[in-house]
């Protein structure tokens, strides 16, 4: 009996002494309302976070989809230099920390102590990556590509990036298309770039596909040597289709990735009309004759 007397009286003081320290802490019991709310809002941040990391891959794979096929050996000194500028690095960054973001946010789910952080890590990884594979599959990572080009006056889009290494007249490079021939002189294409400066391209040394695919009056991209610039007058060397935006599909552009390299190689053949062409003597030629020679 007198056991149980000392019993109650020690939970007693244990019940005083928990109401007193909450008195004292000022602590205010929490509805359940509050953790529902704080549960759903953490799982709706966790999809946010996948979500955007989905986002992510997904222009990653436009990026790295539309440079598969690219003529760098035209624009850049070598494969490093291109990587170095083309890489969607803002867009790699962004999966990181939104893969971080979704681990964090997960982990602060009702249940979520209760998963290892490397397994949530891969989860949420590998949700982004499928789910960015999905996205890119129906065109999004080009839209929010775009999109994000035309909006955003600090954001580099492919379209934006496909004319500055491009629309370069210095280096002997155009984006533009082709208008009519010149009635003077017959073997001149008449070309508009897309700063609308009117060009006379000499076209003697150019494939008859290329000179077909420069007649189309689609947008292409032209690369040769400048040879007056009052009046603007480009000898071309190569006319490539400019694919943003357009239908070509990657066999396509293989093709004519492919066809442009049989074409180049005419200009450093020995044993070809076509050596002693001013094309010879260009920079972006040579660096395909030094890849393809050695």
């Amino acid at each position: 009996m007198k056991d149980m007397e000392t019993e109650n009286q020690n939970q007693n003081q244990l019940k005083d002494s928990v109401l007193n320290r909450l008195v004292s802490d000022n602590i205010c019991p929490t509805s359940k309302t509050w953790f529902v709310s704080y549960d759903i809002l953490a799982w709706t941040l966790w999809l946010t976070a996948t979500l955007v990391g989905a986002l992510a891959v997904s222009v990653s794979l436009f990026v790295l989809s539309y440079h598969q096929y690219a003529f760098y050996e035209l624009t850049h000194d070598n494969l490093y230099t291109f990587l170095e500028d083309v890489l969607p690095i803002i867009w790699f960054s962004i999966l990181v920390v939104m893969v971080l973001f979704s681990v964090y946010y997960f982990r602060h789910t009702k249940r979520g102590y209760r998963y290892a952080p490397w397994r949530i890590l891969g989860s949420s990884l590998v949700l982004s990556l499928v789910g960015g594979l999905a996205l890119h599959t129906v065109g999004v990572g080009f839209s929010v590509d775009r999109w994000l080009g035309g909006m955003v006056s600090g954001y580099e889009s492919q379209e934006k990036m496909e004319q500055r290494l491009w629309q370069d007249p210095d280096s002997g490079r155009l984006i533009g298309e082709f208008i009519g021939v010149d009635t003077v002189f017959p073997y001149n294409a008449i070309f508009v770039d897309i700063d609308g400066v009117e060009w006379r391209i000499n076209t003697n040394d150019l494939h008859k596909d290329e000179v077909l695919e420069l007649e189309s009056g689609k947008a292409v991209r032209v690369f040769g040597q400048v040879l007056s610039k009052n009046p603007t007058y480009l000898h071309a060397c190569g006319v490539i289709p400019h694919i943003y935006g357009s239908d070509y599909d990657k066999y396509e552009i293989e093709e004519y990735r492919d066809a442009i390299k049989a074409h180049l190689s005419h200009f450093y053949s020995s044993d070809d009309e076509l050596s002693n062409s001013i094309c010879t003597k260009i920079e972006p030629i040579m660096r395909f004759r030094d890849q393809f020679t050695d």
